[in-house]
């Protein structure tokens, strides 16, 4: 699929969220290389910010964090293979959540 489709149908898909009045986030998760290898390119998370900008969806890179962090810890199974570990697991979870959490609304307790 060629990325051009790929954003016609984020556009198709946003225009869903906002009929629904649902929050859309796209979150960009890194590629292992673009992790570790910081000479990769980054072409595609440019065109999907800037395509997420002009569609007006909010975009959360996790390259930084994850490039920071894979500096200190192994955060993949590789070489087995490019999931994430445990560790890369709870980085995941907390660029996420430190993202999203100061925009949730809490209920009050019953």
């Amino acid at each position: 699929m060629k990325i051009s489709h790929y954003i016609e149908v984020l556009k198709v898909f946003s225009e869903s969220c906002q009929a629904m009045q649902a929050r859309l986030v796209f979150i960009y998760f890194p590629a292992y290389s673009q992790v570790y290898d910081e000479s990769t390119s980054q072409n595609i998370t440019v065109r999907l910010r800037k395509a997420c900008a002009s569609l007006g969806i909010e975009f959360l890179d996790l390259t930084p964090g994850f490039r920071k962090e894979g500096k200190r810890q192994v955060l993949h199974l590789a070489p087995m293979d490019f999931h994430l570990n445990p560790a890369g697991n709870r980085v995941f979870a907390t660029l996420v959540s430190d993202y999203l959490a100061p925009s949730l609304v809490t209920l009050p307790s019953p």
